[in-house]
């Protein structure tokens, strides 16, 4: 037999009636098989394997994610020898079909991986732009702080000059208050 293309991963979302959840792909022991329920493996009590499908007891809680995952053991266990005739087509094609099953677990991973990190950029770029936005938000609202700082000391220092003019209508200085020499305003 020969290893097609495949993910050794899927997810479906519970309905809350289907108790029976099929595998997808090939694999090369049951054992390598795992099923998660939100991420969590759930005991022997709750699942058990037959018939090509992870069959739960009671129906899982709808909305939950069901995660059928191929997990091939990452060890050789046939040891080829001259002399005792074991290298033969049959055992070399399960041997060669666990290696096409690791690579498949491995690139699956790496796509998870992949997502994760545009996951994370994404994150970042948007906490970068919040940021960006509060920092607007506090320039705008030192700016208006100033200009309030300001037309506080420009009204201080008009009473102050018109208190030294004797002029309790001063309102600063413009034109008809600047005298100068010549006698021109």
């Amino acid at each position: 037999m020969t290893v097609p293309e495949q993910i050794p991963v899927t997810e479906q979302v519970a309905n809350g009636a289907t108790v029976k959840f099929f595998v997808q792909f090939q694999y090369a022991n049951k054992n390598d098989l795992h099923v998660f329920v939100d991420g969590v493996e759930p005991s022997i009590s709750e699942v058990y394997f037959d018939d090509n499908a992870f069959n739960f007891y009671s129906p899982p809680v709808a909305g939950k994610v069901i995660r059928i995952q191929r997990i091939t053991p990452k060890e050789r266990d046939t040891d080829y020898d001259q002399s005792d005739n074991t290298f033969r087509p049959r055992v070399a094609n399960a041997d060669f079909d666990k290696i096409w099953y690791v690579l498949q677990e491995v690139f699956a991973d790496i796509g998870g991986l992949s997502q994760a990190i545009q996951d994370e950029v994404i994150a970042r770029i948007q906490g970068d732009e919040d940021l960006l936005n509060q920092l607007s938000t506090e320039i705008s609202a030192r700016i208006l702080g100033d200009e309030a700082v300001t037309n506080d000391l420009k009204d201080y220092v008009n009473q102050v000059v018109g208190a030294i003019l004797n002029d309790p209508t001063f309102d600063g200085i413009d034109a008809d208050k600047v005298n100068v020499n010549s006698g021109n305003t």
